[in-house]
């Protein structure tokens, strides 16, 4: 699909009203929009949406499947990959707890043992179990806790300690799970996209957006000039906007030239709908009409002239 002859101030544009959605999101609505074509497209072709505005369109998202498939395609390795990297918290924090337990039972016996050395190594217990002991819920700070535990492991005087109480299992699992915590998170993260490639997917994104518009655009006049109103819910933009019901738009949302509107939802001014749909601006004013009249300014009440004296009979 050549993209290099779009002018620069459009080509902005459109990049933009692609970045406002996802690329599997616009593809969605991108077949959509061609199925129904390829039942009514010729009712359009008088409205404004031709033959090669729906060769564009399927030209564009061929283009998202080459140029952007692998999003599509990992989305499944993505949540595989999520799902292991819970796992590996989970295995990690259950080696951690056992870990802390087995040299939580070293540190009573060598609290026991009287010598310098023994002293030390209960030290080195207190030291590492207090740096341990908040549960972590990130790969990296848990990875950072389980070498440590195992470091502590391997001193000469605790060595021989945690021998016969699940030590050298609790070496092995915490060296384990260390390594699967540094692979969950490299999983996790995945190749990222040269900006390049991703400002081209943006694009593509920002033509069917335009595309898929422009057709819902032309079915809603077509509808009304053929008589055929169930056109507009064929070529609704129920993917882009699957919450947007009502009369009238059919869950279509802002259409126009491929930007991306939002209602505005904010109602600190005052000014904008509350949410059972009244005018705030017009509740202040029945609120203020039920209080009575309002009280004069105060350079009013200064200025005024002063009441006349009573007359003297």
């Amino acid at each position: 699909m050549d993209l290099t002859n779009i002018a620069p101030v459009r080509r902005a544009e459109l990049i933009a009203a692609g970045q406002r959605f996802g690329s599997d999101v616009v593809l969605a609505q991108g077949r959509k929009t061609l199925a129904a074509l390829a039942v009514h497209g010729a009712k359009l072709a008088d409205f404004g949406f031709g033959l090669d505005d729906a060769e564009e369109l399927e030209d564009a998202c061929d283009e998202l499947v080459t140029s952007g498939g692998f999003r599509a395609l990992r989305r499944t390795d993505k949540k595989k990959s999520a799902l292991g990297y819970e796992r590996a918290l989970r295995d990690a924090g259950e080696v951690r707890l056992r870990a802390r337990s087995v040299l939580g039972n070293a540190r009573r016996h060598l609290a026991r043992t009287a010598g310098a050395e023994p002293e030390q190594a209960v030290r080195l217990i207190d030291s590492v179990l207090e740096r341990t002991s908040l549960a972590v819920r990130e790969t990296a700070p848990m990875a950072i806790q389980l070498d440590e535990l195992r470091a502590v492991f391997g001193d000469a005087t605790i060595a021989p300690v945690v021998a016969e109480r699940g030590g050298p299992k609790a070496v092995t699992d915490l060296l384990a799970c260390a390594t699967g915590l540094h692979g969950a998170d490299k999983a996790v993260a995945g190749p990222l996209g040269t900006p390049e490639h991703t400002e081209r997917l943006d694009l593509v994104d920002g033509i069917v957006l335009e595309l898929v518009r422009s057709a819902r655009e032309a079915a809603d006049v077509a509808s009304k000039a053929l008589g055929e109103p169930a056109l507009v819910t064929v070529f609704s933009l129920s993917d882009l906007y699957p919450t947007q019901v009502g009369e009238g738009s059919k869950g279509d949302g802002p259409k126009g030239n491929g930007q991306d509107t939002k209602p505005s939802t904010d109602n600190t001014t005052g000014t904008g709908p509350s949410k059972d749909g009244t005018c705030a601006a017009a509740s202040a004013a029945t609120s203020a009409a039920a209080s009575g009249p309002a009280a004069p300014p105060p350079e009013a009440r200064v200025n005024a002239a002063p009441a006349a004296p009573p007359a003297v009979s």
